[in-house]
C-alpha cells in the first residue's frame, strides 16, 4: 500500500452519521493538510477501518470532448 494515500479524503468512504454526530468538518481557515486533519478527527470516533484493493471508481479524461478518444 502507498502510505501517501492515507491522508487524502477523496479515496475513502465515510459514515455520514459519524461525521454529523461528532461535528467533523473541513476547517475553512486551513488550506494545507486539511484532509489529514479531517481524517484524524474522524478516526477518533471509529472502532475499526477496512482496506480493499479493488478500484471502485474510474475517471475517464476525454481529449477535446471527443468520446472516441478516451485517455486513461
Amino acid at each position: 500500500r502507498n502510505l501517501w494515500q492515507y491522508g487524502y479524503a477523496w479515496n475513502k468512504l465515510y459514515l455520514a452519521e459519524i461525521i454529523k454526530s461528532n461535528k467533523i468538518f473541513f476547517k475553512k481557515d486551513v488550506i494545507f493538510v486539511e484532509d489529514i486533519i479531517f481524517n484524524s478527527e474522524y478516526l477518533m470516533y471509529v472502532d475499526k477501518i477496512s482496506f480493499i484493493e479493488e478500484s471502485l471508481y474510474n475517471y475517464n479524461k476525454y481529449d477535446d470532448y471527443n468520446d472516441s478518444n478516451i485517455i486513461n
